[in-house]
């Protein structure tokens, strides 16, 4: 029983020495606390304070139109309070160092290259405040710059027109298969791999293709001419070649149309002369005039001792009248 009760007079005793907990008072000691304001703009800090009826006086005074400044701090008290206010920094990384001076000047704040061989050229890759804080006007900002990057120069592709090209070889094809092909069905071929087609001057018009040259599975050159011979159907008349041969078959169709057109004229005579022959004769008189082509002329010779002179008097002949008898 007596160990337990030590312990509960220790424990009582423990709690009864301990410190009570305080409350911190306000700093102006006036029993009010002022508002937070830091990075609130210089308006909503301005309507806060206001709300509580607590008199502002800015520092500084003067307020710039752009940018919009922004609350740093407040002190004082709860009836009036000195409101320090200033500037957002901007973003500078990626701006070279004439870029971002500029816009550091705009904003009346300064700046300093920490690399004292960097050119205004250079980009901008840390500030110091960095970015999004509110500062005082007329805080100096350190930059750290890095030179720009050199691309390498550009090799041109073009090829220089005074250095003569080399010539390319022509590449192989393997010439198809073209035997018992229609001469439509073997130029779609031949086009599909580059070559052309060339019908041998001896050759049919029509027909089906029998030989080629080159032979089939041979290679050439693209653009290369396939000459081939057709073999013509067998109730197919040749048509006669370029040269103006008319070969047999040519023959024999002429000289069969020259013995029909002489049997048409010998047709047509004699139905003629059955005509002739079929109406009745008849006598008539006619009357056929000859002129005479060498007139009769008389000259005369002027008697006249004065004017003496010739004179040529040419006499027309009537001509020769003949009289015939004909049956009609």
């Amino acid at each position: 029983m007596v160990r337990p009760f030590l312990i509960l007079v220790m424990s009582l005793a423990a709690f009864i020495s301990s410190p009570s907990p305080t409350v911190e008072e306000p700093p102006d000691g006036t029993g009010c606390s002022l508002p937070e304001v830091m990075g609130l703009s210089l308006e909503e800090a301005q309507q806060l304070l206001r709300a509580r009826g607590i008199h502002i006086k800015l520092d500084p005074v003067d307020i710039p139109g752009m940018p919009p400044p922004f609350a740093i701090s407040v002190s004082g008290n709860c009836d009036q309070v000195t409101l320090k206010h200033g500037v957002r920094l901007p973003d500078l990384a990626e701006l070279t160092l004439q870029q971002a001076t500029e816009e550091l000047e705009g904003l009346d704040l300064a700046s300093r290259v920490l690399s004292a061989e960097a050119g205004l050229d250079w980009t901008v890759v840390h500030q110091e405040p960095g970015a999004e804080k509110v500062v005082p006007y007329g805080t100096r900002v350190d930059l750290e710059a890095m030179a720009p990057v050199t691309s390498s120069p550009l090799v041109s592709l073009t090829p220089d027109p005074e250095t003569p090209t080399p010539p390319r070889p022509s590449p192989k094809v393997v010439v198809p298969q073209l035997k018992g092909l229609s001469q439509a069905s073997a130029k779609k071929k031949l086009a599909a791999v580059g070559l052309k087609l060339q019908l041998h001057p001896d050759s049919p018009r029509v027909g089906k293709i029998a030989r080629q040259d080159p032979p089939k599975d041979r290679k050439v050159t693209r653009n290369t001419s396939v000459r081939v011979w057709l073999k013509a159907p067998p109730d197919t008349p040749q048509t006669p070649s370029p040269d103006g041969g008319l070969g047999l078959t040519g023959g024999v169709a002429l000289a069969g149309g020259a013995a029909l057109t002489g049997l048409l004229l010998i047709r047509r005579r004699r139905s003629r002369q059955q005509i002739r022959q079929s109406r009745p004769r008849t006598f008539a008189i006619r009357c056929v005039p000859h002129p005479d082509l060498t007139p009769r002329v008389e000259i005369h010779g002027s008697g006249s001792v004065s004017s003496p002179g010739i004179r040529v008097e040419p006499h027309a002949d009537p001509g020769r009248q003949e009289i015939r008898e004909v049956l009609t």
